[in-house]
């Protein structure tokens, strides 16, 4: 009975993406991103990038469904007088956002977004004060944090843009963390918080 059901499913939907308007197109943009939570001691917000494509299905002409595969730079850094320290996270990310698209051109979208954690570096640089005289020294180096951080992360996205005629697009998106970006081996919490601000070239549209 549940293969009945599946098939059923499979089919409904197979036959929903060969009736359905599809566009498609890449998509780059800037992140503003840090990690919120009682165990964070004042880490500040990391530049990365986010550069992927999505592809998008009408439902109608006012709701779609649009997924999109991206790779983000993530994470958070520390800065004083003498420290600096980048823990720069880099995600496969996998949104899946429903759509209302306006005829003006203006859409909003929002929906759930699972990352996959590809790699978790952290560079950092000590500079020690001279004594007397001397010169002062700095060290420096890179260490692998992949450990500490989860290797799968869910978190929930809402944005807002213009997608012109021509197929050329902006982007304001707010991603805010449902599960802990920690592993145990961290033992804490901590939740992900990324703004980002993208373009998008929307390719000839497809209806099958």
């Amino acid at each position: 009975m549940k293969k009945i059901h599946l098939l059923t499913i499979a089919m409904l939907f197979i036959t929903y993406c060969t009736e359905a308007q599809i566009s498609f197109g890449p998509k780059a943009g800037l992140n503003v991103a840090n990690l919120a939570g009682k165990d964070i001691n004042d880490g500040k917000s990391l530049i990365g990038l986010a550069i992927g494509g999505l592809v998008n299905y009408a439902i109608n002409e006012k709701f779609s469904i649009q997924p999109e595969l991206l790779f983000s730079q993530e994470g958070m850094q520390w800065k004083d007088e003498d420290y600096k320290q980048k823990n720069r996270l880099n995600y496969l990310n996998i949104p899946i956002l429903a759509q209302y698209n306006h005829p003006s051109g203006f859409f909003a979208h929002t929906g759930p977004q699972l990352g996959l954690l590809l790699s978790a570096k952290s560079k950092f640089k000590d500079e020690i004060p001279s004594i007397g005289d001397g010169p002062g020294d700095a060290i420096s180096g890179t260490n692998d944090i992949k450990e500490y951080f989860s290797k799968a992360i869910v978190s929930w996205a809402l944005g807002a843009g213009y997608l012109h005629e021509s197929g050329f697009g902006v982007n304001l998106r707010y991603n805010r963390g449902l599960s802990n970006s920690l592993s145990k081996t961290n033992d804490g919490k901590a939740a992900s918080s990324v703004f980002n601000i993208g373009v998008v070239y929307v390719l000839k549209s497809l209806k099958k």
